[in-house]
């Protein structure tokens, strides 16, 4: 037959040996947590290079070229069939 006091004890060594996983778990979290939650590492993979409206302008002229030139070949290829 299961006591009251036997049940109470059961539960002490329970909570006993949970308290010591949480600590384990939390002494993992702080050594593992320090190197994922750096700030400067978060802001760095997030950070979005900006391109100021001449590099822009200056690809897109080049990128108005180049579909010239397909579109001049592709008019050459028509043309010879």
């Amino acid at each position: 037959m299961v006591t009251t006091r036997g049940i109470v004890e059961v539960l002490k060594t329970e909570h006993q040996r949970l308290s010591k996983q949480i600590e384990a778990i939390g002494a993992a979290l702080s050594a593992f947590g320090a190197a994922y939650s750096d700030p400067k590492v978060q802001k760095s993979a997030t950070k979005r290079k900006t391109m100021s409206a001449a590099a822009r302008k200056k690809i897109g002229a080049g990128q108005k070229l180049r579909w010239a030139k397909i579109k001049a070949q592709k008019a050459k290829k028509s043309k010879k069939s």
